[in-house]
């Protein structure tokens, strides 16, 4: 009953998927088992009814099996049977888009836009499915603006958004998109109270500004906004990947430069019990990141020695 109360009634948990009714159902049936087999008079009927409930139960798998085997089209009935979940909207959005529709996407998430003005999934998606167009209206940045201020979840999704605009920006691919665009938005988004109580976010943002500043040909800000990024949170898979980043845009310097003050923090939290914790214990006794990051350092230093400015900010 519990789980049945996650899908059925007033406490839906998002959208209703019918695997997670198996394990509370398994019980469901078995009265009707014992009364079909049970013995006495009537046992035809009860026979043609078992035969019955088996034809009946056939026919219902068969129709959920067809529609869960396309995927296009159950994002699409999702969507209409849920005409106020943003999440279904959002999804079979993506799927007109993958499928060559933007305007359908478009035309669906500007209907779903006013019901969820806070919510990331609408907004991101209809400005990939406008720039698909080449017709991005500044209505829909501001709704972006609005929700990166004010959303309290999706993170993560406005985050690789900001990647998929850097994307676009650099290679011009979406008229109305450029790097001051991008700022704006991340100042939106650092302007989210929200976000800032963690430092996950905090570290997120300073990243998505690094990178923004490499983008424009300002090494020495994003230096220092990577900087930034990992005194939030020390872990060596940023410091790698920070440093790499410096060093495949030409500035090989400063790539040596942030891993010299990754040096200087203090060694990363342990995580929390499980996995994670074995995985981080495999690595440590593998010597991985210390393999990595002479491996990495090694490549920097060929870099700069052969850069003309010894891959300094320039």
């Amino acid at each position: 009953f519990a789980g049945h109360l996650l899908e059925s009634t007033w406490l839906p948990l998002e959208l209703y998927y019918e695997h997670r009714n198996y394990l509370p159902a398994m019980l469901l049936f078995w009265p009707i088992g014992i009364g079909l087999g049970m013995p006495g008079g009537l046992r035809w009927l009860r026979q043609a009814l078992a035969v019955a409930v088996l034809v009946l139960l056939g026919a219902l798998t068969w129709q959920r099996a067809s529609l869960w085997g396309d995927a296009y089209l159950q994002a699409r009935v999702w969507a209409a049977i849920n005409p106020d979940s943003a999440r279904a909207q959002a999804s079979a959005a993506q799927y007109d888009l993958a499928h060559g529709r933007p305007r359908i996407a478009a035309a669906r998430l500007r209907n779903a836009l006013p019901a969820h003005p806070d919510d990331l999934q609408i907004p991101v998606n209809l400005i990939g499915a406008e720039c698909r167009m080449a017709s991005l209206r500044p209505q829909s940045l501001q709704a972006l603006r609005h929700a990166l201020a004010t959303s309290k979840v999706g993170g993560t999704l406005g985050f690789n958004g900001f990647n998929e605009a850097l994307d676009m920006a650099a290679h011009r691919t979406c008229k109305g998109l450029d790097f001051a665009t991008i700022q704006g938005l991340l100042d939106a988004a650092a302007a989210n109270p929200d976000w800032r109580a963690y430092k996950g976010s905090r570290q997120d943002l300073a990243h998505l500004q690094g990178m923004l500043d490499l983008a424009q040909g300002q090494p020495a800000q994003a230096l220092a906004e990577f900087d930034r990024a990992l005194a939030i949170t020390p872990r060596p898979d940023t410091a790698l990947e920070q440093a790499a980043m410096l060093g495949s845009r030409g500035y090989p310097k400063l790539g040596l430069a942030h891993l010299d003050y990754y040096a200087t923090l203090p060694p990363p939290a342990k995580p929390a019990f499980g996995m994670p914790r074995v995985h981080a214990w495999v690595l440590l006794h593998q010597h991985y990141w210390q393999h990595e990051t002479a491996h990495l350092r090694a490549t920097l230093a060929a870099d700069a020695a052969h850069a003309p400015d010894g891959g300094s900010a320039r």
